[in-house]
């Protein structure tokens, strides 16, 4: 389906890029690549052309995304989350962005329920990390810092207005990812609550009884801890800090020295302690194997570049986030991180193809995938593909590690 935008519309972002004397010549909306980016959105690439008052033409190309065609039982929660984010965008994410010299964010031109057009980061050279570069130490500075400035945005904004972002949006800033209630995510949690059982090294009684009777009681906390906390500083927070939720400009072609970076897709933004942004982009970015060193790494750049963020609007950290507390929110809340990163290795981390594969030849058993059991799939693909299986027996090592000592 192709979105609608009137030619006032087209105008109304025109004049809101290059000033109230342009006026429009035509405008035209393709699709990107002709075929379906997004898991909640289509995307497209808005054309316009322009003439200003001094009679020259402009021409730019702006970035569309509409909610994707979705069954009956879906449209209700998938339509909330794509209104979600368009108010966002046009919202609270415009308000408080203004607070930072950092761009941390594209710039929204027009939000309605069914269409958000974005300034086009891709024309102004920006790329997602290409499928099999790791991400690098540069890669994590740059989201951390973009993390950062998001975040002191966020204190700034409140100390303007008085009052809090909970308060304001209260639940407007509803969740849409860690849910018991959410089929895919607790389909999710089964399907690794699967692989866990399935991994030689815990084949003992003991491990085997924790895993098929305590597991689900031992991840629990983290569905309250998704919320606004009344222990520690809440700022907004992305939720989603992923690679692919960011993208970069880079100086060689193996995009491996970035030198900037810009967040997207906010459809699960919370009101939350700042902590759970950070360590999500530490479990969801870095490899097991390399935790245990980026860890510190990763919450001293943030933190150095959250001070340097709220040093230039005059504002002192500690009065806000002192260090130890900050140390203490990202151990007590880490579990909501490792449960995330639990569901995501059984959903984006499948080896290549095989998720386009069932969509395209086996869609019923894709709809089962999604939101009833994983179960069969994971395991099926645990015996046959050895690099998937060392994966998720890495992941789940780190997860027993973390969970079945505590």
């Amino acid at each position: 389906m192709e979105p609608l935008l009137t030619s006032l519309e087209c105008l109304q972002i025109a004049q809101k890029d290059f000033g109230k004397d342009v006026t429009l010549i035509d405008h035209r909306i393709k699709p990107i690549g002709g075929e379906k980016k997004g898991f909640l959105g289509d995307y497209f690439i808005l054309e316009l052309n322009v003439k200003d008052g001094w009679d020259a033409t402009k021409f730019k190309t702006y970035f569309i995304k509409i909610p994707s065609p979705l069954k009956e039982d879906e449209q209700d929660d998938l339509g909330k989350i794509f209104t979600k984010e368009a108010k966002l965008y046009f919202g609270i994410l415009s308000d408080i962005s203004k607070y930072s010299k950092t761009k941390w964010k594209p710039e929204c031109f027009l939000a309605r329920d069914d269409i958000i057009v974005l300034e086009n980061l891709t024309a102004a050279g920006y790329r997602c990390l290409p499928e099999g570069v790791e991400p690098r130490a540069d890669h994590m500075k740059l989201l951390l810092s973009n993390i950062a400035a998001m975040h002191a945005s966020s204190i700034a904004y409140e100390l303007d207005e008085g009052k809090t972002i909970g308060s304001q949006l209260g639940d407007k800033l509803f969740e849409t990812s860690i849910a018991k209630h959410l089929d895919w995510f607790r389909t999710g949690v089964l399907g690794f609550q699967a692989v866990l059982a399935a991994h030689p090294k815990y084949q003992s009684a003991e491990h085997q009884h924790f895993i098929q009777k305590k597991f689900l009681e031992a991840v629990e906390p983290a569905y309250e801890m998704v919320n606004e906390s009344s222990r520690f500083k809440n700022v907004l927070c992305h939720r989603d800090t992923w690679m692919n939720n960011v993208l970069f400009i880079s100086k060689d072609e193996n995009w491996e020295h970035p030198t900037k970076a810009v967040l997207v897709d906010f459809q699960f933004c919370r009101y939350c302690p700042p902590a759970i942004d950070v360590t999500l982009a530490i479990y969801l970015n870095c490899s097991p194997s390399t935790r245990a060193v980026m860890f510190p790494l990763c919450l001293e750049w943030y933190y150095s570049e959250l001070t340097t963020e709220l040093n230039a609007l005059n504002i002192r950290i500690d009065e806000h986030i002192p260090w130890e507390a900050f140390l203490e929110s990202c151990d007590h809340l880490k579990l909501v991180s490792l449960l995330y990163n639990a569901v995501v290795t059984t959903w984006v981390r499948l080896p290549s193809g095989v998720m386009e594969d069932m969509q395209l030849n086996d869609p019923e058993k894709f709809a089962k995938f999604r939101t009833v059991s994983r179960r069969e799939v994971l395991l099926d693909l645990i015996e046959k593909d050895e690099k998937y299986r060392k994966y998720m027996f890495e992941e789940t090592e780190y997860f027993m590690e973390v969970i079945y000592k505590n």
